[in-house]
């Protein structure tokens, strides 16, 4: 329970700025709400420890700052393949990979963040998740399958060790 009423404070933050309301109100309303989505959402079985708290906000901005900075190159890239002349045929070699979510653990919301950060990203999407030999696999739709083979494995290597750092699993 420790960790909802630590994680509703930031997201009543956003609440507020998503919402407009800059007042008490709006921080008690937003609080409010966001105990209630994380309950919702299972976020009491979440492991943050105040101790370990900085270390986990840490973890959680440097995996928005890469997000940010993966979708801006990835948005750039398909507008580029979009805008330039040319056979587009040649250019988009559309496919599924079948990547593993690298989680020995195979935490459902692991492979939820890891899901949605590929999906975010222009591209690439997960279309579906499944269960190999006790392994978690995301079958990821890529708009270049010839370009994304060589980096996906080690995305979802990075991308897991900062969920990890955010959910206190390292």
């Amino acid at each position: 329970m420790a960790a909802v009423i630590l994680l509703a404070l930031p997201l009543s933050l956003v609440f507020m700025t998503l919402s407009g309301e800059f007042n008490v109100e709006g921080l008690i309303l937003g609080y409010v709400l966001s105990i209630g989505v994380l309950l919702v959402a299972g976020a009491q079985n979440l492991d943050i420890r105040f101790t370990r708290f900085i270390q986990q906000v840490f973890y959680t901005v440097w995996y928005a700052v890469r997000l940010a900075i993966d979708i801006f190159v990835s948005s750039v890239n398909v507008v580029r393949v979009v805008l330039t002349t040319g056979d587009i045929d040649k250019k988009i070699d559309t496919g599924v990979l079948k990547i593993s979510t690298q989680d020995d653990e195979n935490n459902k919301i692991v492979t939820a963040i890891s899901a949605h950060g590929i999906t975010i990203t222009p591209g690439q999407l997960v279309v579906d998740i499944t269960e190999e030999d006790g392994e978690t696999i995301m079958h990821v739709h890529n708009l270049n399958v010839g370009a994304s083979r060589g980096s996906i494995v080690e995305d979802q290597t990075k991308r897991l060790r900062l969920i990890k750092g955010i959910l206190g699993y390292d």
